[in-house]
């Protein structure tokens, strides 16, 4: 089906440009009309390009971390576009989130994965959004990362402890 990318032009003679819509094929074409609504030309066929950042799920969680220690969870990017993917940042708005690495290129058709680590300094739920930023025409991405930091259980090094057994016989 043709989509109409422009309804109107400047005078002839007079350059224009338009954009091109995030609708990836390896079948496009241009047609123009001319005032009676026939097609005047017709291009030959070209491909639409378009990286597209897919499978984001809407939460992540890291799960329950001992505070003061780090946890982690591998998140995982796809590029369902015709075109590479670059992603240029990933942040947390949270600093007890981080991630392994913030840049990367994602081949199309392919996958690749980052490691979404979580650091509590204190006993609790702790939430974040993250932000992808790519050259996706949608981007930026974003998703809930969630962890609980739980409390540190376990004698001291070198202490003593004392421990009571009790036998109960029938």
């Amino acid at each position: 089906p043709w989509v109409t990318v422009q309804s109107t032009w400047p005078a002839a003679g007079q350059p224009y440009s338009w954009t091109v819509p995030n609708a990836p094929t390896g079948t496009a074409r241009i047609r123009v009309r001319d005032l009676s609504g026939a097609p005047a030309d017709s291009s030959g066929l070209f491909s639409i390009i378009v990286p597209q950042l897919a499978g984001l799920p809407d939460t992540l969680d890291v799960g329950m971390v001992e505070s003061n220690s780090t946890g982690s969870r591998v998140l995982r990017l796809d590029n369902a576009g015709t075109a590479p993917l670059s992603i240029s940042n990933i942040t947390s708005d949270n600093v007890f989130f981080r991630v392994s690495r913030s840049g990367l290129v994602i081949a199309v058709a392919d996958t690749d994965t980052v490691t979404v680590y979580f650091e509590p300094a204190l006993v609790g739920v702790e939430t974040a959004t993250l932000s992808i930023v790519s050259d996706d025409p949608a981007s930026p991405g974003s998703l809930i990362v969630t962890g609980e930091g739980t409390a540190v259980v376990g004698v001291p090094e070198g202490a003593q402890m004392a421990v009571l057994v009790e036998l109960e016989r029938e």
